[in-house]
């Protein structure tokens, strides 16, 4: 995934963490508000309880049912409990758990046991302290409050809260506040998304321009980047660096191209007057000579020989080095290969050399046979010249729909590394009496063929690797 695609996945991904967020936030502020509901529940019921205490403690201790009967059914509340009981629901025991008034008196009757009405209700009456007098009772909360006299416990008061009373409560709440927390939301998926596209166009921005390198010229690529002082202005910086030091790399390859071709052409240069000045001295000797013998001792025709076989040699040096643009268009056949392979046996054989040819072109094949003819003679008369006596030079032809490759291999002492890096140069022999001519002019017909050319020679074996594509040919032939 390119980081196009983050131009929108980031912002987004900010915005729904900002909407994790705020939801969190909102379920932290419910479930406080749950809490405090709770708390405010518990207080009202001590309240409740504490200012009750007086006037009930009395009607206990004279027997006033109806005063406890009027004082309790003050707070009743409306709805039913999953128990049917109303909520909230007071219940008044005397000091024998039984009931001495209640604002429900048709679920707790008078004078009747506790136990005998809810079984539950009396198991949490025995097991409440002062410590905790609210426990949680099956619909709701329950406070167990005892009732005083003098210092004595006359009583105790039940008074219980239904869950239906606190969720209406705490639903009021919430519903209240769903206007503020939309609110929120919305800014905070508003700016998540604002903050997500300022933290991403820089890194888009720097993407863009990472892939023109290699496309667009490095020297003139100018990038914009973010300048901060965070880790992204950090990475901007350091891609400014790198941009730098490719400006400065490609300016040292260009500084190095340029020597090693001026170096090239000074060593060309060089072989080509010294291959045209050996001639030329003995053209200047012989019209010397010419000049200063007699008349009647004067052989022209010998001398005419002489500056014939100079001239013949200079022009053998030039045509060498001024190989042929057009390539003549006839295809390359087997016959072709058979010709220089009888062409080359009898310097093998003079040599003690043998030659294994492994011929297996399928067809007539698109390319030129003469230019194809020389490339395979001048490897082969070199491989012959290199390979010691008495050993075997091996010659594969293969070819495919898309290039004839050739391979020509021989055994024999591996080319030293510095004359390996000039060996397709011109005059850069190794035997003494070689021009250094054959394998520029090999490499010059291959690229000219839109060919590749290289060698390998290591231990002691020397290979030559030529491949000649077809399609091009093809085009060039029709």
């Amino acid at each position: 995934m390119n980081l196009t695609s983050y131009r929108f996945r980031i912002p987004l991904s900010l915005a729904v963490v900002a909407i994790i967020t705020a939801l969190a936030f909102s379920l932290a502020v419910a479930y406080q508000t749950y809490r405090n509901i709770q708390i405010e529940q518990q207080r009202t019921g001590y309240r409740l309880a504490h200012a009750m205490e007086p006037v009930l403690a009395r009607a206990i201790r004279h027997d006033d049912i109806w005063l406890a009967y009027s004082l309790l059914r003050e707070p009743s509340g409306a709805g039913k409990t999953k128990t049917g009981f109303p909520a909230p629901f007071l219940v008044l025991l005397d000091e024998q758990r039984h009931i001495f008034a209640s604002n429900q008196p048709e679920h707790f009757p008078l004078g009747v046991a506790l136990a005998d009405i809810d079984s539950e209700l009396a198991r949490l009456d025995s097991e409440s302290n002062r410590e905790n007098p609210v426990v949680q009772w099956r619909d709701g909360q329950l406070l167990i409050a005892p009732v005083h006299s003098a210092d004595a416990q006359v009583g105790t008061l039940m008074l219980g809260f239904s869950t239906g009373v606190f969720w209406n409560r705490f639903r009021e709440i919430l519903i209240g506040a769903a206007p503020v927390i939309g609110l929120v939301l919305l800014a905070l998926i508003g700016i998540g998304w604002v903050w997500g596209q300022r933290i991403i166009a820089p890194l888009t921005s720097l993407s863009h321009c990472m892939e023109r390198i290699g496309r667009d010229d490095i020297t003139r690529l100018q990038c914009p980047t973010y300048a901060g002082s965070d880790e992204i202005g950090q990475l901007g910086q350091r891609f400014k660096l790198l941009l730098e030091d490719l400006r400065n790399k490609q300016a040292l390859e260009e500084q190095a191209k340029t020597q090693e071709r001026l170096a090239a052409i000074g060593r060309m240069a060089a072989g080509v007057a010294h291959e045209v000045n050996n001639p030329l001295g003995g053209l200047f000797a012989a019209i010397d000579t010419y000049r200063h013998t007699p008349s009647r001792q004067r052989d022209p025709d010998r001398t005419l020989a002489l500056i014939e076989r100079g001239l013949q040699q200079i022009h053998t040096v030039v045509s060498a080095l001024l190989v042929e643009s057009r390539l003549e268009t006839r295809p390359l056949t087997q016959q072709d290969i058979d010709d220089v392979a009888t062409l080359v046996q009898a310097d093998a054989a003079t040599v003690n050399k043998a030659i294994h040819w492994d011929n297996q072109l399928p067809r007539e094949l698109p390319l030129p046979a003469n230019a194809v003819r020389q490339i395979l003679l001048n490897l082969t008369l070199n491989a012959v010249q290199a390979t010691p006596p008495k050993n075997k030079i091996t010659i594969e032809l293969t070819a495919d729909d898309d290039a004839l490759q050739i391979l020509v291999s021989n055994p024999g002492e591996p080319i030293p590394a510095a004359v390996l890096a000039h060996l397709f140069e011109p005059f850069q022999s190794q035997r003494p009496h070689g021009t250094g001519l054959g394998l520029w002019v090999t490499y010059q017909t291959v690229t000219q063929l839109g060919g590749e050319i290289d060698v390998e020679s290591q231990a002691r074996l020397t290979r030559f690797r030529v491949r000649l594509p077809l399609t091009k040919t093809r085009k060039e032939v029709a």
